[in-house]
């Protein structure tokens, strides 16, 4: 009989690429040492057949990044014990050039903002072949980076504020062979050649101009901030609003609601509750620093006149995204506006636009209609581009923060520019390349690399990294050595309820515990693996214990894999999950030859991986 039959030792599954580690279940938790800055949380003991799906997981499936990605995802809570602290971490990944490890210092809301549309922006530029198979944020190729700190100087700005002043010394090298650059770049940009020279340039930082980093406590724990940076280099000598005194965040209970909260906002040229409504993850600092110019802000609004704005009638198409987002259309929607004495009416019903105004006959443009600006009516024009534009969209992205729903602006954006790398593949941009190197009479690569006349050579940035307008005025920096010895402590709140719940045995009590978590807050739907979470795909049961696997034939097992493949392609199709996400028994059905390797004992259960393995890579 071989290990899964026992019920005394089922085997444990690894959690999916992108969550952190988790405790085979029904074992007991010890909190683990905290890890060093390079290195990710792991279990002291790990069942053979744990090992060996792990490195699958890690290695063959997940392709480039799946290391960081996994480091960062288990620590949501990160920062440091201290400003300080949080610099010198921060310096730490910049200097391994792991930018997931240096979003591992930011204010969570702020990592939440960054850091999904980060992965999913490299992974569509390497499907675009834009960049290669290399790319990893957690290991950026071709950079190597170097700063060393003399100076770190720590001023309290509030109980819960402080910036740091940095000093030091910066050294960079570029190794453009080893950059990973994709194929459309060297074919395309240049000339098929790839580039092979290296660069070094070094300079000092905060000797005569301030550099400072801004940082926040929460909980405890001390984190960098890009946002809080910004409102402090803003605010100059006006004093910082006490917190009490900030613009208090104004979330509704759906994602509908929240945009009809900030429509409502902006009719009544309510800046204060257009602030509130605002997503409090990216725009924290911005409600923190409000008080310094929101009565003169409004006052100025307040002496606009007579202008007046509405929009009412409206009904809203809502589709659901993944890390607590939805994303929200119109599907009709009447705005009304006038100012001095002239009036207008835009109509929306789902199929057609109509403008209708004192100076204005009703104009009419529809889905199906020609979009030709140059045309006889160019307004009806335009008003089929923009029922063409609402037509099935969903163009105002909301977040769900604490459990209240916000309107997310920056997270439109980026949610707009991955979204627009999805919609070409790499022909497309080939093509798009080819037609503006026609536009341009061949010389579009001549003018990418410089050699153009089209723009002004002294506009364009020198080819030094730290003195990039030609100007030798460049900021000093010095750091103290980060250290690398582990800190002792606590698993964070997340992490321990994770633990909790993957060590529970049975698969719907291990639900329960997921859901218990979503519900107090400290986990959300992402923390759930996907073979769980969308148990349509039919191998929840299998991928937690194992030993619903054993009692599958060779070709039944295949067979499954086949079908959960092809499910949570359509998960991820529908923005419900992330390739990262894909069970790692899944990801390539053809590579299990044809049999079940859960039918073996440890010896050939780990044979059977290896060449798995082997061809997953290849």
């Amino acid at each position: 009989m071989s290990e899964a039959s026992d019920p005394s030792s089922v085997s444990w599954n690894p959690p999916v690429p992108g969550t952190s580690w988790s405790p085979e279940p029904n074992s007991s938790i010890e909190t683990p040492a905290a890890p060093a800055l390079d290195a990710p949380l792991a279990p002291t003991e790990v069942p053979k057949r744990r090992r060996a799906v792990a490195v699958i997981g890690a290695g063959a499936l997940v392709a480039a990044g799946v290391f960081a990605v996994t480091r960062i995802a288990g620590g949501e809570e990160g920062g440091a014990a201290s400003p300080e602290e949080a610099i010198e971490r921060l310096i730490g990944s910049l200097n391994e050039e792991d930018a997931l490890g240096a979003m591992d210092v930011l204010l969570p809301g702020e990592r939440r903002t960054f850091l999904a549309p980060m992965k999913d922006m490299v992974a569509e530029l390497r499907r675009l072949e834009v960049l290669d198979d290399s790319a990893d944020l957690g290991a950026i190729g071709g950079v190597d980076l170097e700063i060393e700190l003399d100076d770190l100087d720590v001023e309290e700005v509030a109980a819960d504020i402080a910036t740091v002043s940095l000093a030091g010394q910066a050294s960079i090298t570029i190794d453009q062979e080893q950059l990973p650059i994709g194929s459309f770049i060297v074919e395309e940009m240049l000339d098929g050649e790839r580039p092979d020279s290296t660069t070094d340039d070094e300079g000092e930082f905060g000797a005569d101009d301030d550099v400072r980093i801004a940082t926040v406590e929460r909980d405890g724990r001390w984190y960098v901030s890009l946002f809080y940076t910004v409102a402090e280099a803003a605010r100059g000598d006006a004093d910082l609003p006490e917190a009490e005194d900030a613009v208090e965040p104004l979330g509704s209970d759906s994602p509908e609601a929240a945009v009809e909260q900030m429509i409502d906002a902006i009719s009544d040229f309510d800046l204060e509750d257009v602030i509130a409504t605002l997503n409090p993850d990216e725009f924290e600092s911005l409600q923190r620093y409000a008080p310094i110019f929101l009565d003169d802000a409004q006052a100025t609004l307040d002496d606009i006149g007579d202008l007046d704005f509405a929009m009412t009638d409206a009904e809203y198409d809502v589709e659901s995204g993944s890390d607590g987002r939805a994303y929200v259309g119109f599907t009709s929607f009447l705005i009304e506006a006038s100012a001095d004495g002239q009036a207008i009416e835009l109509e929306w019903d789902g199929e057609c636009m109509e403008l209708t105004g004192s100076d204005i006959e009703g104009t009419t443009g529809c889905v199906d209609d020609e979009v030709d600006i140059e045309g006889d009516d160019p307004i009806a024009a335009a008003l089929a581009g923009g029922a063409q534009a609402f037509d099935g969209t969903h163009p105002i992205a909301t977040a769900k923060v604490d459990g209240e729903w916000y309107v997310t602006f920056l997270g439109s954006f980026l949610e707009a520019m991955v979204e627009g790398l999805r919609g070409v593949d790499a022909d497309d941009l080939r093509d798009a390349m080819d037609q503006l190197d026609d536009v341009f009479a061949g010389g579009l690569t001549e003018i990418l690399e410089g050699g153009g006349d089209v723009f002004d050579p002294e506009l364009l940035p020198t080819d030094d990294p730290f003195d990039p307008d030609g100007s030798d005025d460049v900021p000093d920096i010095t750091l103290a050595e980060p250290t690398d010895e582990p800190l002792d402590e606590p698993l964070d709140a997340r992490s321990a309820k994770l633990d909790e719940c993957y060590a529970v045995v049975e698969l719907d009590g291990a639900l329960e515990c997921f859901e218990g978590g979503i519900a107090e807050g400290t986990l959300d739907e992402s923390d759930i693996p996907a073979a769980v979470r969308f148990r349509d795909c039919g191998i929840a049961e299998g991928w937690w214990t194992y030993t619903e696997y054993e009692l599958l034939s060779d070709a039944e097992f295949v067979d499954l894999m086949t079908s959960a493949k092809a499910c949570f392609e359509g998960h991820i199709a529908a923005g419900e999950m992330t390739e990262l996400e894909m069970p790692s028994d899944a990801a390539f059905p053809e590579c299990w030859n044809g049999i079940n390797p859960y039918l073996f004992d440890d010896e050939g259960f780990e044979a059977a991986l290896d060449e798995y393995f082997s061809c997953s890579e290849g």
